[in-house]
């Protein structure tokens, strides 16, 4: 096929060549001559042919060739294979490898993988239990330090500082450096000056008289040239309680605001309040 292929394309060649040759030797007036064998009609239009076409040998090919390739590493014996020129349809097996070692290579992994997966598991358990030490450890470093900074307590404004009287004098020490003191224990107050009052006590017989608001004279034993005016502030709604020298003596606690306390006083000086109730009803 390949040798008639070239021998045609050999003579369409030399006879397009011959054919134009002889014509323009013949002239435009003169009829083109013909070739051997041919009438002058067949071989114009072999000479047309040879000129519009052209003559090249090919081979035929699919435009797409999947290929398949052994997947494995290493070499593994071919169990099955299909014949070579063979028709197969989708799905039909194309080549089997043996897979007898690998399958006992298999159950081998799976074996250590079942392992590692127990190693695992205990190490998570582990880590989960060290975690939780360690956030009680964490817990108990976060109360320490919080501990260590209240040892320390600064003033949070500039005043006073007294220290608690004792509640009984037998057996008691004051509070200073060096003294041991128990948690929630008073240790010292900062009473506001700016804000002073006198606390007294009115008998039952009088405590309906007094109202919130009403003008108040205070005078102090400790300033007996100084009289500071006040209003009643509050009034307690349950008794103080007695003492055991005067247990049937029953007295109101009535708070009295100072409005003008003169630079002298003193925390803790006695003072004597007169109270404007107005005329009794």
């Amino acid at each position: 096929m390949n040798g008639v292929v070239s021998a045609l394309r050999i003579v369409c060649w030399l006879a397009a060549g011959w054919i134009a040759t002889a014509a323009v030797a013949a002239g435009p007036d003169e009829p083109a001559p013909g070739l051997p064998g041919l009438s002058p009609e067949d071989a114009r239009s072999l000479a047309q042919r040879t000129s519009e076409h052209i003559f090249e040998q090919g081979v035929v090919e699919t435009a797409e060739v999947l290929e398949f390739r052994s997947p494995l590493p290493g070499e593994h014996p071919l169990v099955f294979l299909a014949d070579d020129g063979s028709l197969v349809a989708e799905g039909d097996l194309l080549f089997e490898l043996s897979h007898d070692e690998l399958a006992f290579d298999r159950e081998q992994q799976e074996r250590s993988c079942r392992e590692a997966r127990g190693r695992l598991a205990a190490a998570e358990a582990a880590l989960a239990a060290a975690k939780a030490a360690l956030a009680a450890e964490e817990s108990r470093l976060a109360a320490m330090e919080k501990q260590l900074a209240a040892c320390r307590v600064t003033a949070p404004r500039g005043g006073l500082v007294a220290h608690p009287r004792p509640a009984s004098s037998r057996n008691s020490q004051p509070l200073a450096a060096g003294t041991a003191v128990r948690q929630q224990q008073l240790l010292l107050t900062m009473p506001d000056l700016t804000q002073l009052r006198v606390q007294v006590r009115v008998h039952e017989s009088q405590v309906a008289r007094v109202a919130v608001g009403q003008q108040v004279s205070l005078s102090f034993d400790a300033l007996p040239q100084q009289v500071c005016s006040g209003r009643v502030l509050e009034i307690g709604k349950a008794p103080v309680p007695t003492s055991w020298l005067t247990p049937d003596v029953v007295e109101y606690p009535v708070s009295v605001e100072l409005t003008d306390p003169p630079p002298q006083l003193r925390l803790g000086m006695t003072a004597l309040a007169e109270i404007t109730v107005g005329p009794r009803e």
